[in-house]
Order: structure tokens, then C-alpha cells, then sequence
């Protein structure tokens, strides 16, 4: 009987301890914090590539083309 209760202890004080909060370092970024300011960074990303992928000049495009058949024709 004293050994079934020595027993149920320790397992208990091991789910104590395994469910216990990890404490971080403090002031240290967590993981979140490190996606956070990577979605900021993604963010600029996206808008240089937008930038790059700019269609306004594709407006004339079709104009151009007739011009340039047009010149081929004659």
C-alpha cells in the first residue's frame, strides 16, 4: 500500500512538472514576436513586387501593334 502511494505521487509531481510553463528569458523575442516583424518585412516585399509587376504600360500595347503591322503593309 505505501509503495502504490509512493508511486501515485511521483507521477503526479510529473504531470505537475511536465505541465509547469517554460519561462523564457526576460525581454527575449518570442516566436511570435519573430513572425510578427517578418510579416512587416513580407509586407514591403509585396510592394516592391508590385511595382515591378506594374501593368500601366501594357494599355498601349495593342496600339503599337497595329502601328507596327500597319508599317509591315505598306
Amino acid at each position: 500500500m505505501r509503495t502504490t502511494f509512493v508511486i501515485v505521487a511521483v507521477l503526479a509531481l510529473l504531470m505537475v512538472a511536465g505541465c509547469a510553463r517554460q519561462a523564457g528569458p526576460a525581454g527575449a523575442p518570442t516566436a511570435t514576436d519573430s513572425a510578427v516583424s517578418d510579416v512587416g518585412g513580407d509586407v514591403s516585399g509585396l510592394d516592391e513586387l508590385e511595382a515591378d509587376l506594374d501593368t500601366s504600360e501594357l494599355s498601349s500595347l495593342d496600339q503599337e501593334l497595329a502601328d507596327i503591322e500597319t508599317l509591315e503593309l505598306q
